[in-house]
This record gives structure tokens, sequence and C-alpha cells, in this order.
């Protein structure tokens, strides 16, 4: 089964960050787990930050990757929603929890 990435804006650039198991588990590296993971986007850990995204764009981390601009540029709050949304879909095989219903 194949899952679409998920398109997010960085930098005024649309990219897509892959929903794969590869993805998925080099988040989990990165992290010792994905709840550690999540933790790190609530604590607005920008390494971490740094980390999700290039896993999710399948490129390696280097002082010079441009993920720290986009991060600045895009507004570190828009870039945690996208990620911790990223997360959410990542453990849920491409799904995402569902949302409550409205009353």
């Amino acid at each position: 089964m194949t899952i679409a990435p998920m398109e997010v804006t960085l930098a005024g650039n649309v990219v897509s960050l892959e929903m794969t198991s590869k993805s998925m588990m080099r988040v989990s590296e990165y992290f010792g787990g994905l709840i550690p993971a999540n933790s790190a986007l609530l604590s607005v850990d920008l390494q971490a930050m740094r980390k999700i995204l290039a896993s999710g764009l399948n490129k390696p981390l280097s002082d010079d990757d441009g993920l720290e601009a986009a991060i600045y540029e895009t507004g570190v709050i828009d870039v945690q929603k996208y990620l911790i949304d990223y997360l959410d879909k990542l453990v849920t095989g491409g799904r995402g929890s569902p949302k409550p219903a409205v009353k």
C-alpha cells in the first residue's frame, strides 16, 4: 500500500514529507522511540524539528541542509504543528488519529 506524502510549506516552498516505515524508523532511532520524539516537539526542541524534517525529507542532517533557516522563516510554532500532525500520521500508518465528533 502506498501512502501519499504529507505536503507542508517551509519557507514559502511546498515540500513532501514521506509517509514510510523507513522515515518512521529514522525518527524512532534519532530519539530512542516515538514518544520521546513527540515530547521533544512539545518542548519546542529545534534540533528535534530538524531531525524529524530530515527524516521525512529523506535527507541527511548537515550544517548546511537549510532546515534551520526554513524553520525560522516558516515560524517555529507553525513547523511544530506540521510535525506533530506528521508524527501522528506516521504512527497510524498514514491515517492520523480519529478526530472527535463535533456536537
